[in-house]
């Protein structure tokens, strides 16, 4: 089983600070103000969260936060981040080992040929921005616990969807005091983004996520499109009004009608044709979703 085997704080002038954890559920128990809930804001301070947002008297002094992750088949990945923030760096191997090598380095002298250049480790985007596809968190811890790189998740009731990361994975596998005598659920609480959580949660249990839901226009879309054909309507309309003021032949008036009304029609038409095209969208979503249920019952059948 793949878990967190050891966080730990490293700081020039300061003993480590580390707690291990074995495979498994762990409790970490104590008194108050002893460090407990620290101890989840690192994890997720590593994970990507843009700065530390809890700081105790005990951490002064400390630079680097570490977490290390042992996955099932016994391999080792190592995160480490500056306490004042910036990127990730990874390592394969422990962090006892990651420091050794540091320590090897600083023992020689600058440039002396037995002096070891020790691990520099692969540096990762804390957090991608915007359309950025550069390795960050998600992209290398994810693949390390067995799961795809980009996992698609629904985000509002228009069907658009965001990438899953490890952070909004955090919350069901590691929880405070707090969480566990709050009176809200502890997979979306009652804040932001409980759509993607919800739909995290949905997809941990049956390994399915959303990236095939076709999202819906944007309303500012919907919006721009129905008043491009009011004004179309109304400059069709224009010369009508001005005709019946008395100005126009009955000619001109009757082939103005004519295309305002061609015009309407072929309006219709095209709305009648959008929303059948959306009901076949909507039905053969339904029938997909059908199937693979179906499918995945007959999985756990034969399982």
């Amino acid at each position: 089983m793949a878990h967190i085997s050891e966080i730990r704080l490293t700081g020039k002038g300061k003993i480590d600070a580390s707690i291990r954890f074995k495979p498994g559920p762990n409790v970490v128990s104590g008194d108050s103000d002893t460090g407990k809930s620290y101890l989840l804001r690192c994890v997720d301070y590593v994970f990507g969260a843009q700065e530390m947002t809890k700081v105790i008297e005990e951490a002064a002094g400390y630079e680097l936060v570490w977490l290390e992750l042992t996955s099932s088949e016994q391999q080792v990945l190592t995160l480490e981040r500056h306490l004042t923030g910036g990127d990730v760096r990874a390592y394969d191997i422990p962090i006892k080992d990651v420091l050794a090598g540091r320590n090897h380095d600083a023992t020689n002298e600058v440039g002396s040929e037995a002096a070891d250049a020790g691990p520099n480790g692969e540096i990762l985007a804390w957090r991608r921005q915007g359309t950025s596809k550069a390795p960050d968190i998600t992209s290398r811890v994810f693949p390390f616990f067995g799961l795809p790189e980009n996992v698609r998740l629904r985000n509002n009731n228009e069907g658009e969807t965001q990438r899953l990361s490890i952070r909004t994975l955090l919350p069901i596998f590691m929880f405070d005091e707090g969480r566990i005598i709050s009176e809200q659920s502890p997979i979306t609480g009652d804040g932001f983004g409980q759509t993607a959580s919800k739909r995290m949660f949905s997809y941990v249990l049956t390994g399915t996520d959303d990236s095939a839901i076709i999202a819906q226009e944007r309303r500012e879309i919907m919006r721009a499109e129905i008043n491009a054909k009011l004004s179309l309507i109304d400059d069709l309309l224009t010369p009508i009004e001005s005709r019946l003021e008395g100005s126009g032949t009955e000619a001109e008036e009757s082939d103005s009608t004519a295309r305002v009304e061609a015009a309407i029609e072929s309006l219709s038409s095209l709305l009648s044709e959008n929303e059948d095209e959306r009901t076949r969208l909507r039905n053969e979503r339904r029938e997909q979703h059908d199937r693979q249920r179906r499918a995945e019952s007959q999985l756990i059948g034969i399982e």
